[in-house]
Formats: structure tokens, C-alpha cells, sequence
């Protein structure tokens, strides 16, 4: 899992993308963690990959996906 902080028109947004693993839907995990966290630690945005997003470094591609992050934001907000 990688979280991010993302900012954008509205202020910044905790966001969290799910890695590998077995897919599990966003309402499952925001229900577990409504139980674990305060509500200003809940992600405004979930969502999953099949594989780590790694750079060239074997790191996860931080920049890549608050990229990623930026564009699923600003289309729900439009929506």
C-alpha cells in the first residue's frame, strides 16, 4: 500500500493505493479502517493495482501515482 498526500482545488487529500494481493472492494477497506481510524486519517481516494508500481530503483513510484491520484481526484470533482 502506498499512501499519498495530494493537493488540489479543494486542499490536500490523504489517498491510498492498494498493491498486488487479492482485489478487495473500496467499501471493505474504508469499513475497516472507519473502525481503526480517526476521520481525518481516512483516504478521500482508494483504489487497487494487480502489481507494485515501482520505479527504476525497485522503490514505489511515488511520483507516478500522485499523478494518478491528481487525475482520479479532479474527475470526481467534476463529476
Amino acid at each position: 500500500m502506498a499512501v499519498l498526500t495530494v493537493g488540489s482545488g479543494t486542499g490536500p487529500h490523504l489517498v491510498a493505493c492498494l498493491m498486488g494481493g487479492e482485489p478487495v472492494t473500496q467499501a471493505e477497506v474504508l469499513g475497516r479502517a472507519a473502525r481503526r481510524l480517526p476521520a481525518y486519517m481516512m483516504p478521500r481516494l482508494l483504489w487497487w493495482v494487480p502489481a507494485p508500481v515501482l520505479n527504476a530503483n525497485g522503490k514505489v513510484d511515488r511520483p507516478y501515482l500522485r499523478r494518478v491520484a491528481e487525475r482520479r481526484l479532479a474527475s470526481m470533482q467534476s463529476s
